[in-house]
């Protein structure tokens, strides 16, 4: 099912479906939170595990898989059989070793092990950002950004992954870039910000003003 999000009874479509994906993933999110509660324990956070054990299992778990999976950056390897490309695919193969360096991708690939471990899935955000260089240094650069899962949505109508029609997750936007953006409507964002509201998910935590179903 297309969800039109150029109409407004597309929009209400997809804001009901984004709505009953939250209600549908709860479940996944509470068995996460509990996974995370005891990977924690009980001496180091009062929302840890409430039964105190000798020996935190899951733990020396999570260290050994983590480690064994994403303990470094992964190392990209470019061939060729033509000889006079060699030089080329050497110094393509250093940039992208040193573009994975930079974006530091076992960090994120850690992260993404872990959420694994704790929720069954690990999700990340893949793309280009600005540079945001000086004198004169622009372009774009690559990102890999780790999702939470207490944020992701998608569409789990669908009987597989090949026909989700939507996916997506939470986050934050700066408050002058939103004011500057067509994509918002202004007074509510001022409306927003003097009122000093936030929304809350369905744990009671707080996910910042900005925050939505």
């Amino acid at each position: 099912m297309a969800y039109n999000a150029t109409s407004k009874k597309g929009r209400e479509r997809l804001a009901e479906s984004v709505r009953q994906s939250r209600k549908y993933l709860a479940p996944f999110r509470a068995n996460r939170h509990s996974h995370i509660r005891e990977y924690v324990g009980t001496y180091y956070s009062d929302n840890g595990a409430k039964k105190a054990v000798p020996k935190n299992i899951i733990d020396q778990m999570h260290t050994v898989m983590v480690t064994e999976l994403a303990s470094n950056n992964p190392r990209a390897t470019v061939l060729t059989r033509k000889r006079h490309l060699r030089g080329e695919a050497y110094a393509r193969q250093f940039a992208l070793n040193d573009e994975l360096r930079r974006i530091n991708l076992a960090k994120a690939n850690r992260a993404v092990a872990s959420e694994t471990l704790f929720g069954g899935i690990g999700i990340v955000a893949v793309g280009l950002a600005d540079r945001g260089g000086h004198d004169g240094e622009g372009g774009t650069q690559t990102y890999v950004s780790p999702i939470d899962f207490d944020d992701w949505v998608h569409d789990t109508s669908a009987p597989c992954w090949t026909d989700v029609e939507y996916e997506g997750h939470r986050y934050s936007v700066n408050r002058d870039d939103a004011l500057k953006s067509d994509l918002y409507d202004a007074a509510k964002i001022r409306k927003a910000m003097t009122a000093e509201y936030a929304v809350n998910d369905e744990y009671g935590n707080q996910r910042g003003p900005f925050g939505g179903p």
